[in-house]
């Protein structure tokens, strides 16, 4: 028999309520919109229709519907949850990202984990902490994942009233006692520029995402201390454009622009999407890899593997880091806990070498 959209919303919600998703009372129209991929107008039938059934209260003005104290009782144990937060939907997120998430997703839930995701802007703190606390309350979260959190944020968990673990993120947590783990970008940079400035590149050019003001201080600050000592300051913030948004049309006007201005003998970029991007303006130019430039992409890819040559680049470490999110996940509940800084891999590809004469 063929069932209308709301009474199937109605059916999700019913089924929901009976699993323990929701105890006391139902999520804000623009969660349940989000969560049921359906318009308010659809869901209002839908608890109209679990209201006449007793399911839940009458909608009382600037009040969330509260759920029958009847239909939360007798159930099976609830499962533990894990509530991940992102600052981008999983689809969005660069492919090793993609892949580690995935990776962590089935680890927890073949250990009985039920693993929501969310996604929220990170630029704009208080709202991104006020979603978080309501998306707490909703799932009823035992443990909270935050991926590449902010600074705001990071202060944010470390007196959450759920314990909560960091992926990567600003590093200005290391000391707040916030548990995580991650791969240091500074780190990779210094890497892949000191091991080009020995084979005698001076000309580097190392892209940053625009609105990453602190990742791009905090790199040029590594710099200063390292490789680049005896550069000056000025020269050395040249070799980190503003690379702006990450997408096709900015990336395609982004290349040739610094090349004019910068000439570089050496390119480090972060992602393979970027690495595409300048193999393609390379082969439009006539620029041969590693004869006439050389390239280091820092986060490594399964789609890198394709390519011919392919990258030199950085492979990072999947299963440590999904190792150490489960402890954490399974261990006792603690107020405070250590990041731990993980080293990727190097490997060499066809794409360094010296610079030309």
């Amino acid at each position: 028999m063929w069932r209308g959209k709301s009474e199937q919303v109605a059916d999700a919600l019913r089924d929901l309520i009976s699993s323990g998703e929701w105890t006391e009372r139902l999520p804000g129209y623009r969660t349940l919109e989000q969560r049921l991929k359906v318009n308010r107008e659809t869901i209002e039938k839908a608890l109209r229709r679990l209201e006449e059934e007793g399911w839940v209260s009458p909608a009382e003005p600037g009040k969330r519907r509260a759920i029958s104290p009847r239909r939360t009782q007798d159930r099976a144990p609830r499962e533990h949850s894990l509530l991940v937060i992102a600052p981008r939907a999983l689809h969005d997120c660069s492919p090793v990202q993609r892949m580690l998430l995935t990776r962590i997703f089935q680890e927890a839930e073949s250990r009985a984990w039920r693993v929501i995701y969310h996604h929220f802007d990170f630029e704009f703190p208080r709202r991104a902490v006020a979603a978080i606390k309501r998306a707490v309350s909703d799932h009823r979260s035992d443990r909270v994942l935050l991926v590449t959190p902010s600074e705001p944020l990071e202060r944010w968990a470390t007196g959450a009233p759920v314990p909560c673990f960091r992926l990567g993120g600003s590093g200005t947590a290391d000391g707040l006692g916030l548990p995580g783990t991650g791969i240091s970008f500074s780190g990779m940079v210094c890497a892949a520029a000191g091991m080009l400035w020995e084979k005698g590149h001076r000309r580097l050019m190392i892209p940053i995402v625009s609105g990453k003001d602190t990742m791009r201080e905090r790199t040029i600050e590594a710099a200063a201390a390292g490789w680049a000592k005896g550069v000056p300051r000025v020269e050395l913030e040249a070799m980190f454009p503003d690379q702006g948004d990450w997408l096709p049309d900015v990336l395609r006007g982004f290349w040739p622009r610094e090349f004019a201005r910068l000439k570089p003998t050496a390119v480090i970029v972060k992602e393979s999407n970027e690495f595409l991007s300048l193999l393609s303006y390379c082969h439009r130019q006539r620029i041969r890899m590693p004869q006439d430039l050389s390239v280091v992409q820092l986060a490594g890819d399964p789609a890198s593997l394709w390519l011919d040559p392919q990258p030199d680049r950085f492979e990072f470490p999947v299963e440590a880091i999904c190792q150490k999110t489960m402890r954490w996940l399974e261990q006792p509940p603690a107020k405070d806990g250590t990041f731990e800084w993980l080293e990727p891999t190097y490997q060499k590809g066809g794409t360094v070498g010296r610079p030309p004469a």
